[in-house]
């Protein structure tokens, strides 16, 4: 988890947070893609990214993984992925 005590993020915003590219920073301050990849990493690895905010008290990102890989995700790994490092 990763919890703010900022102004939290408002309820029209919400739906919007993990899209390619959306970003309430002015132009040249971001280019929104920071929620937009975690949020894929993520849910590649069969888990989910929830958010709780509450107007002037907040928000919170917490990250939810499986306790273990799926099988067929270990047997379709790519030959990188499997290589032993010395």
């Amino acid at each position: 988890e990763v919890s703010d005590e900022g102004p939290g993020i408002p309820e029209e915003i919400l739906p919007h947070i993990f899209e390619p590219f959306f970003t309430t920073k002015q132009e040249g301050k971001g280019v929104g893609l920071g929620l937009a990849i975690a949020f894929g990493i993520i849910r590649q690895h069969g888990g989910n990214l929830e958010v709780l905010t509450t107007t002037q008290e907040g928000t919170t990102f917490a990250m939810i993984l499986p306790e273990e890989a799926r099988r067929e995700d270990i047997e379709t790994l790519s030959p990188v992925a499997q290589a032993k490092r010395d």
